[in-house]
């Protein structure tokens, strides 16, 4: 059956409840369930009907990103260390090139003196999310040669003009 000359209903509608403005606009900034209500009103009669429902307001997720020590190319693959809360969700690296989804940071891919952003990103299990990010620069190996004073090779303190002395040096300190 279908009727004939509908015309739409007239009316004003106003929302009510914790958090929500008359018009709709929800600000709400603790987690929890808020019972609200939309009540619309006929024009020209006294005719209202109401609706009520719950806004379910989930905690905004935080996250412990553990800082990342720099670092040379030549160094080893490490591991990142995030996490989020609640519990429950799943987080995911940046797809930077040298990291992967699950935090396995390759040093030897990065260009050296080069900074780089590195974001974790948690999302909960209702869908909440939220991310941090964090520098990342890779030195290249570099050998700093250091050498021996002179007071300790020769043990004249005052040597003669034009004689010659022994210098000794070293390697393997790395310099970052």
């Amino acid at each position: 059956m279908q009727a004939e000359n509908q015309q739409p209903l007239l009316g004003t509608g106003v929302w009510s409840g914790t958090g929500v403005s008359a018009g709709g606009e929800l600000s709400l900034s603790t987690a929890g369930v808020y019972p609200v209500t939309y009540t619309y009103t006929t024009s020209g009669s006294s005719c209202s009907y109401a609706a009520e429902l719950e806004i379910t307001v989930s905690e905004t997720p935080s996250i412990n990103f553990l800082l990342i020590p720099l670092g040379c190319v030549s160094d080893s693959d490490f591991q990142l260390s995030a996490t989020g809360t609640p519990a429950g969700g799943v987080g995911v690296y940046s797809a930077v090139a040298g990291v992967s989804a699950t935090g396995l940071v390759s040093p030897s891919v990065f260009t050296p003196e080069t900074d780089y952003t590195i974001n974790y990103t948690y999302t909960t299990a209702v869908g909440c999310e939220s991310s941090s990010t964090q520098n990342y620069r890779v030195y290249q190996t570099t050998t700093q040669v250091i050498v021996n004073p002179v007071s300790s090779v020769v043990p004249d303190p005052h040597p003669a003009m034009g004689s010659s002395r022994q210098l000794t040096c070293f390697s393997g300190t790395m310099l970052i």
